[in-house]
C-alpha cells in the first residue's frame, strides 16, 4: 500500500519539478522522506497522517478508509512477524 503512496508522491514531484511551485515541492519532497519508513503511519499522528494523504490528493472519505487500512492490524502484522503479538 506505501509502494503506491510513493508513487503517487512521485509523480507529484516530477510535475512540480516542471513549475515554479517551491513550497508545494519542499512539502512534498518532505512526504516522500517520510514514506521512505513503511512504518510511518504507524508513528505518525492521525492529523499528520490524514494531512500526508490530503497533500497526495485524496479526498475526505477516501483518506480516511486509506488512514485505517495503513494503520490495521493487518498491516502491523506484516511489520512485525515473528514477534508474540
Amino acid at each position: 500500500m506505501i509502494k503506491t503512496l510513493k508513487e503517487k508522491n512521485k509523480k507529484i514531484i516530477d510535475d512540480l519539478v516542471l513549475t515554479n511551485k517551491q513550497e508545494e515541492l519542499k512539502k512534498q519532497l518532505l512526504i516522500a522522506s517520510m514514506l521512505e519508513d513503511e512504518q510511518c503511519f504507524f508513528k505518525l499522528d492521525m492529523n499528520t497522517a490524514l494531512s500526508i494523504l490530503t497533500n497526495l490528493g485524496f479526498d475526505n472519505d477516501e483518506r480516511l478508509n486509506l488512514y485505517k487500512k495503513l494503520t490495521s492490524f493487518e498491516e502491523f502484522k506484516k511489520f512485525n512477524k515473528g514477534t508474540n503479538l
